[in-house]
C-alpha cells in the first residue's frame, strides 16, 4: 500500500503541488467516499481534505471489492492541480 501513497504523492508533485497532503491520506478519503456506492464511476468531492476555500475532487471507478482512482483535481489556495492516474 505504501507504494500506492507514494506514487499519489509524486503525482501530485509533478503536478506542481507541494503542500501537506499525504498519499494516505488522499487513499483514506476516497475509501470513505465511496463506502456503499454500486460498482460505476463516479466523480466526487473531499469533504475531509483541504481548506474552507479549497476543493478536491476524485474521478474513481469502483469495482466489487476494490477501487481505481483514475483523476485528482484540486483547488488550493487559488491554484489549480489536475493529476491522471489511469
Amino acid at each position: 500500500m505504501e507504494e500506492i501513497y507514494e506514487e499519489i504523492e509524486k503525482r501530485l508533485e509533478e503536478a506542481g503541488y507541494h503542500g501537506d497532503i499525504s498519499g494516505y491520506d488522499i487513499y483514506d478519503d476516497v475509501s470513505n467516499l465511496i463506502d456503499n456506492l454500486e460498482n460505476g464511476e463516479y466523480t466526487l468531492k473531499s469533504e475531509e481534505l483541504g481548506g474552507a476555500d479549497d476543493s478536491i475532487t476524485y474521478v474513481v471507478e469502483v469495482l466489487d471489492s476494490e477501487f481505481d482512482l483514475k483523476e485528482i483535481a484540486m483547488v488550493i489556495e487559488g491554484e489549480e492541480y489536475h493529476v491522471d492516474l489511469s
